[in-house]
């Protein structure tokens, strides 16, 4: 075995929140290891890029590079080297739905995300789940944006759909949340993007992951390691499954496969 880059998810791979939140250090620890003999670390996160910015886990992990808002947004090295953005008329779209049904709207970019109103009786749940501050109130820009979160008492998937182009898919994130990202993104494009940057090998990469999110990130490596604390779905289509996050899972695994 020869892995030259490792994907790392980080909620409930790295991220335990069985008991309150916190960064499981002795995989970080040992990711870090895997880095000083040669291998890259990329996070892999559905989460917003500023997310993962002010998580804490930059502060104990230096990785090489950031997939985040679901393979939209890339960084490698500190610079962007790939965006993935919804079109203007999407946005405006959106906007305009939502104003007019009284939703909450986040609108982010590579650089920033903000809501469109300072109502926040749907987004304080999702944001205190997720271990961060809700965005910032601002004005509408009219600007492209890599990915939309729209927030409602009723707010729908199905409905959103049919209002924006086929090309973009729709995720009932939770039963007052809908995203809206580019159909053709996910963890696993941002997977092969990077193997085909870099040359690598589906057999020279390694992910680690938990959920339904992780599996299009499963199927573009040949090491796909999902932790025992994951969706019965991703364990199925795994490599590997090792033990739980609060167990430092993915410090087990970088042992049995012996990259560290």
């Amino acid at each position: 075995m020869n892995i030259k880059v490792i994907f790392l998810d980080f909620d409930d791979t790295v991220l335990d929140y069985t008991k309150g939140v916190s960064i499981d250090i002795p995989s970080i620890e040992a990711i870090k290891k895997a880095q000083r003999k040669g291998v890259l670390v990329f996070l892999n996160t559905s989460r917003h890029h500023l997310c993962i910015k002010k998580s804490g886990i930059l502060e104990v992990l230096k990785p090489d590079g950031i997939i985040s808002n679901t393979g939209a947004i890339i960084e490698y090295n500190g610079e962007f080297i790939h965006l993935d953005y919804l079109d203007e008329e999407t946005v405006q779209k959106m906007y305009d739905f939502c104003t007019a049904r009284h939703y909450n709207l986040e609108i982010a970019d590579e650089y920033d995300r903000y809501l469109i109103t300072d109502d926040l009786t749907y987004v304080k749940t999702i944001f205190h789940d997720h271990t961060n501050m809700p965005p910032r109130t601002d004005v509408y820009k009219k600007k492209k944006a890599t990915a939309l979160l729209a927030f409602g008492e009723d707010v729908d998937a199905e409905e959103i759909s049919r209002i924006i182009h086929d090309k973009y898919m729709t995720e009932q994130f939770t039963s007052h949340t809908v995203d809206c990202y580019h159909k053709n993104s996910s963890k696993g494009t941002g997977v092969k993007f990077i193997l085909n940057k870099f040359g690598f090998s589906k057999d020279e990469a390694m992910a680690f992951g938990d959920s339904y999110s992780d599996m299009p990130m499963f199927k573009e490596v040949k090491y796909s390691i999902c932790m025992s604390n994951g969706k019965s779905e991703a364990k199925d289509i795994a490599y590997y499954v090792t033990d739980t996050v609060s167990n430092s899972g993915v410090k087990k695994a970088l042992e049995h496969f012996k990259i560290i």
